[in-house]
């Protein structure tokens, strides 16, 4: 209890002292976080109705079918059929086609478009990182820590250090990127049905891993990282550069489809040269 209630007042101080980003920009982003919510509850509302539109024609059209299909004889022979038919096909199904070009929540995409000109600069969620790791490394927090974290305010998801290790990685803050990309991998699962549209993979962690590990070997080769840190290699300890390799290799394997599996063998190999002695 004390231990958390610590960890609270440390990040508390911490964020007070931050010159990074104030609160007043905190608060203008949450105010742009608001607006772009309600115009996505407004764009989903369109089609709801648009939605309800549609499977009521359906369930019109499906009714028809379902009566002639029960008794033809008395609907093949009937003209006020055959005219209601011809005018259905005539007048209705074209209006549908018109329907189904227009473009639904035309309003909310050009709102979306003028609050994306709002959103915060690329520097503004660098420095948001950098403040974070300056924090995690000046109270030597392990990213792992946080995962489970009773208090909802002070954890972390997986996402979150997805985020953040894909930052540090784009920054080519390789040695820092390692223990985020480690806790996304190892409690990675999707949170929500939106993760794929967001992009977020458990292959592409593999894949940025498995770059960090190119980029060490490369570095210990040149004599730009020490080789005594080697078996910290992508956020695993006691674990040869070779091995974890291949284990982020076969990893990677596993989250793709069968299809894109043929040349497993002569990328393993490949790998095998990693290791050094």
């Amino acid at each position: 209890m004390m231990v958390g209630i610590l960890c609270l007042l440390l990040l508390l101080i911490a964020s007070a002292q931050s010159e990074n980003i104030s609160v007043g920009e905190l608060k203008s982003v949450v105010k742009l976080e608001r607006e772009l919510l309600h115009n996505l509850r407004i764009y989903a509302q369109e089609l709801e109705t648009r939605l309800r539109l549609i499977n009521g024609a359906i369930a019109e059209y499906g009714k028809n079918i379902q009566l002639l299909d029960r008794n033809p004889d008395l609907y093949m022979s009937n003209p006020l059929f055959a005219f209601r038919l011809m005018t259905h096909m005539r007048q209705h199904w074209p209006a549908w086609q018109l329907y189904m070009t227009q473009q639904p929540g035309s309003d909310q995409l050009k709102m979306q478009q003028r609050l994306l000109s709002l959103l915060p600069t690329r520097d503004a969620h660098k420095e948001a990182a950098q403040s974070l790791q300056s924090l995690f490394k000046f109270y030597n927090y392990a990213p792992a820590s946080f995962l489970l974290k009773n208090k909802k305010h002070l954890r972390l998801s997986s996402l979150d250090c997805y985020h953040m290790g894909r930052e540090l990685y784009e920054q080519q803050k390789y040695h820092e990127a390692v223990d985020w990309l480690a806790a996304a991998a190892a409690k990675y699962s999707p949170t929500s049905p939106h993760d794929e549209l967001l992009g977020v993979s458990l292959g592409r962690i593999y894949e940025m891993q498995l770059k960090i590990c190119e980029w060490r070997h490369s570095s210990c080769s040149h004599g730009l990282w020490s080789c005594s840190r080697r078996t910290s290699c992508c956020g695993a300890s006691n674990t040869s550069w070779s091995s974890r390799s291949q284990c982020i290799h076969r990893q990677r394997l596993r989250s793709r489809p069968a299809s894109c599996r043929s040349n497993a063998g002569a990328t393993t190999n490949r790998i095998r040269i990693w290791s050094v002695s």
